[in-house]
């Protein structure tokens, strides 16, 4: 039956490399597919082995490659070959990977191209030492999702509620990590977005909930008023 496979059609194998009850032998097989459909859609395939994307890793087609990179089977060794790929999309995908290293996520934390470097400051395993290069980081986006990963310590968290962005101080004040003295300080931010954070935030002193609950905007003092 596994032979046959190369018989069907290219849309029904497509439908077989993206079925999730697919055996790792059928996918082998399709692995060596001559259409670049069927290896993409068996690239992303949750029942990939690392010996199936090991191969496909190697593909000319930067989107399979890309597939490889973001499938949770990869490997610490194929994502480590993929990190210097010439394709900034592939290396995005590592850069997001649950299984990218510190060792891994520290050379994409130097990338040129500011999506990468959003997908490192995002990954749960980018170190503190990662997060404080990225949190001066020249793009917002990177400093915000430096603010939302839960390994951004204090220091950090303190650094990044100094900015003038918004969007980066209503970051630090939705982390857990923020400390009582940066929630009271984001307490007096301009925009009520960024004071309605620090309103629902767990951390948030009474005295500074107490204010909040007199704030000129409803949604802030509804949100202090629920906690108090």
């Amino acid at each position: 039956m596994i032979k046959d496979l190369i018989k069907l059609k290219v849309n029904t194998r497509v439908v077989i490399a993206r079925d999730t009850n697919a055996t790792a032998e059928i996918l082998s097989s399709l692995a060596e597919d001559e259409d670049d459909r069927v290896r993409h859609a068996m690239a992303g395939n949750p029942n990939a082995t690392a010996e199936i994307l090991s191969k496909l890793e190697k593909a000319e087609t930067g989107s399979i490659r890309r597939m490889v990179a973001v499938n949770p089977n990869a490997t610490e060794e194929i994502l480590a070959k993929l990190a210097k790929d010439e394709d900034w999309s592939v290396r995005y995908a590592v850069a997001g990977n649950p299984n990218a290293t510190a060792e891994i996520l520290t050379k994409l934390a130097e990338d040129k191209y500011d999506n990468v470097r959003y997908a490192v400051a995002g990954n749960p395993n980018a170190t503190a030492e990662i997060l404080t290069k990225l949190a001066e980081d020249k793009y917002y986006s990177v400093c915000c999702a430096v603010a939302r990963n839960p390994n951004a310590t204090a220091e950090i968290l303190s650094k990044l509620a100094e900015d003038q962005v918004w969007s980066v101080c209503y970051a630090v004040a939705g982390n857990p990590n923020a400390t009582a003295e940066i929630l009271s300080k984001l307490a007096e931010d301009e925009d009520y977005s960024v004071r309605r954070a620090v309103a629902e935030h767990s951390n948030t002193p009474v005295e500074i909930l107490s204010k909040l609950a007199e704030d000129e905007e409803d949604y802030v003092r509804c949100a202090a008023r629920r906690k108090l």
